[in-house]
């Protein structure tokens, strides 16, 4: 069992009115100290993202050079295509104001059938 711990007061005449009545209104609806517990946590969160924050800024800036030296090679290498290749034309081609209709099907639509067992 946990020894018993003595109990905390706050000055309130070095508070502001806003701030006094939230935590008036937590102590009375006997919430104050749930709600100071998660404030101090989350301080200590944040305490802790701050203290990663150079390392994640380093990080990133790693990533920039990276980013700028893939782009320096980009922009300095030239590409070449093959004399050789062709874009394939449609062999049934159809003039403009005429109705085209193709046996050929060049696309279709997957439905997935769920068949289900009653």
């Amino acid at each position: 069992m946990s020894e018993k711990k003595p109990r905390l007061s706050l000055t309130a005449n070095k508070m502001p009115e806003d701030i006094y009545n939230i935590l008036a209104e937590k102590g009375d609806s006997r919430r104050l100290t749930p709600y100071v517990v998660s404030l101090v946590e989350k301080e200590r969160m944040m305490d802790a993202l701050v203290m990663n924050l150079p390392k994640l800024l380093e990080k990133i800036d790693h990533l920039e050079d990276k980013i700028d030296k893939l782009n320096a090679k980009i922009e300095g290498s030239e590409v070449s295509f093959s004399k050789n290749y062709s874009i394939p034309k449609n062999t049934e081609e159809v003039e403009q104001g005429e109705l085209g209709i193709s046996e050929k099907i060049d696309s279709e639509i997957d439905e997935e059938i769920i068949e289900v067992d009653f």
